[in-house]
């Protein structure tokens, strides 16, 4: 599905730009415009720090490294991803946006 409406805006960005279409890259990059996946990514990546920051959601998140053991670690922003057996539990949210959460850290 992702790569079919891929595909209707690598259509879009040539019929926009006729002649002057050249490659997708260079397209997206007149265009003002950035690929479905990483527009997906730093969406997520931008609510999970809003929950992070929230009141009300930021309990729904585990606590950080440094705040569970309450020594100074390097790694003490990073918060632990819980321990899943599935594919399909590791591609759930809470994980997902974990990973995102510590990446972006």
């Amino acid at each position: 599905q992702t790569a079919t409406i891929e595909q209707v805006q690598k259509r879009a960005c040539r019929t926009i730009l006729g002649k002057d279409y050249t490659d997708y890259a260079s397209a997206l990059q007149q265009c003002g415009l950035e690929t479905l996946e990483n527009r997906r990514v730093n969406l997520c990546r931008k609510f999970a720090v809003s929950m992070e920051k929230s009141e009300r959601t930021a309990d729904l998140l585990p606590p950080t490294r440094g705040q569970s053991t309450r020594r100074e670690l390097r790694n003490s922003t990073k918060r632990t991803l819980p321990i899943t057996r599935t594919t399909r539990c590791n591609n759930s949210p809470l994980p997902s946006l974990l990973r995102l959460l510590n990446d972006s850290k």
